[in-house]
């Protein structure tokens, strides 16, 4: 599933520089793809490496807040670009609920 969410999000993030290059928002949708990107992986190591549940809840939902900015901004300039991003909205909202579960339970 990641290799299809990482090869969808590079192709969003192209298509948007691509249409996108000269409006206002371009810096700050280009900042929010690098703190989701960084979001995606301090996950991994607050979840498996640091078993810091909470944090990595908390993470999570940061993750899907940045996503959600992302797919809004770049819906006005790239519906494309948008679109190529659902698979990894959707696997964003299961990891949230399966950590939180996995939160609850402990």
């Amino acid at each position: 599933m990641w290799t299809v969410v990482y090869i969808f999000t590079a192709i969003s993030l192209i298509v948007f520089i691509s249409r996108a290059r000269r409006s206002p928002v371009f810096w700050t949708v280009i900042l929010l793809y690098i703190v989701n990107g960084l979001l995606n992986a301090l996950w991994s190591y607050l979840f498996f490496v640091q078993h810091f549940l909470g944090l990595a809840v908390f993470d999570a939902a940061l993750l899907a807040a940045t996503l959600t900015l992302i797919m809004i901004m770049a819906r006005r300039y790239s519906y494309l670009a948008s679109v190529l991003l659902m698979p990894y909205f959707l696997w964003v909202c299961s990891a949230t609920y399966l950590a939180f579960d996995i939160f609850r339970l402990n």
